[in-house]
């Protein structure tokens, strides 16, 4: 069952019942994508002709004024705070991250503060800019963003859209229009809800920042998705500190034939097919003494479930993290979701595995539990 490119560098094989994870490749593109993004390889560009082609095609599949790139929608997030704080302005873009006598204060609520394999607030710092965190532990409420916005010299709110964000803070719509009415540029942290885009488009950000590579499937690439001066001003940036964060050619490309890929994809039928996918899952896996198990819906709205098997720890004689321990340690090595593991649950995002390998997870944790 291996790949010639497991076989040639000695490597194992992935089952990611992890998700969109970037340490395991993120996602599996489809046939057409890949033929795309090999085909570019082969050809020179006018770059900055390609990124403005591709990004009007995106911008009018999306009802938006201008489209642009990054490597990776960290870079985007970083892009776009330098492009807030100095614009069109060269002599300011050179100085950056030295953000002396620049409006470079940058709000997000405790809640947002999220670790995607980074601190969101350092790709925030990254631009030269200083975080400002409104609200705490118990969450944020109206009042204190409203007063964490009239700090002296903030020029961003920074909202993120994620699973990870903890509960009880100020939805992104009411945010982003609480920042404009303080005259503070918003920017939307989206990278994995691409499949919702158009629902966080219409909370009315500035720039609102998705990945091509996690549900999109294409190659690593950040989107950019705002007014054509924003756009344009971190486009800018790669002339400075977004230099290392510039996209190639096959990420442009790839990006496109992901996007039209996905306009072009019955989302209807596909949700249902994952539907059908998930409850045979966890039919098949309640079949396992110990577990006890349910399909769950996303907390943001994707369109898809994932499935939760909670492990009677006690009479299994295994924990979660054992278990999953277990899952990891042959090959093909099995991810599974970790944010639960100390409550004595597994959790399974399945959307980018096939049936066949469903059964591999569903044998391993028989051998182990039965």
């Amino acid at each position: 069952m291996k790949t010639d490119i497991h076989d040639q560098l000695g490597l194992r094989r992935v089952i990611n019942a992890r998700g969109s994870y970037t340490p395991f490749g993120v996602s599996r593109s489809h046939d057409a994508v890949a033929a795309v993004v090999a085909e570019s390889l082969k050809h020179y560009f006018v770059m900055s002709e390609l990124a403005e082609a591709a990004g009007d095609r995106i911008a009018n599949i999306y009802d938006v004024e201008s489209v642009g790139f990054s490597h990776c929608a960290a870079g985007s997030i970083t892009m776009a705070i330098a492009a807030v704080m100095v614009g069109e302005d060269m002599d300011l873009l050179y100085k950056l991250p030295d953000t002396c006598n620049i409006s470079h204060r940058v709000v997000i609520q405790a809640g947002h503060l999220v670790n995607y394999g980074q601190p969101v607030e350092q790709a925030i710092r990254l631009a030269g800019a200083e975080v400002v965190v409104a609200g705490g532990q118990h969450g944020c409420t109206v009042e204190e963003l409203e007063a964490a916005l009239d700090t002296d010299d903030v020029c961003a709110l920074m909202c993120v859209e994620s699973r990870l964000c903890k509960p009880g803070t100020v939805a992104a719509d009411q945010a982003v229009a609480l920042a404009h009415k303080k005259g503070v540029t918003a920017v939307i942290d989206a990278a994995a809800q691409d499949l919702r885009l158009p629902d966080v488009l219409g909370f009315g950000a500035d720039i609102t920042i998705t990945s091509g590579q996690k549900y999109y499937a294409g190659p690593t690439c950040g989107l950019a998705l705002g007014s054509k001066s924003m756009v344009g001003a971190m486009a800018l940036q790669e002339k400075g500190i977004g230099r290392a964060m510039k996209l190639t050619k096959e990420g442009i490309i790839g990006a496109l034939a992901a996007v039209e890929l996905r306009v072009q994809t019955d989302m209807d039928a596909w949700s249902a097919e994952q539907k059908s996918k998930s409850d045979d899952f966890a039919a098949h896996l309640n079949q396992i003494r110990h577990l006890t198990v349910a399909c769950e819906a996303d907390q943001t709205g994707l369109p898809f479930l994932r499935v939760r098997a909670a492990l009677d720890e006690a009479s299994a004689g295994h924990t979660a993290f054992q278990v999953a321990e277990h899952l990891a340690a042959n090959d093909p090595m099995i991810s599974v979701q970790e944010h639960e593991l100390d409550k004595g649950v597994l959790n399974f995002e399945i959307i980018g595995l096939n049936r066949s390998e469903l059964e591999i997870i569903y044998e391993r944790l028989s051998d182990l539990l039965d």
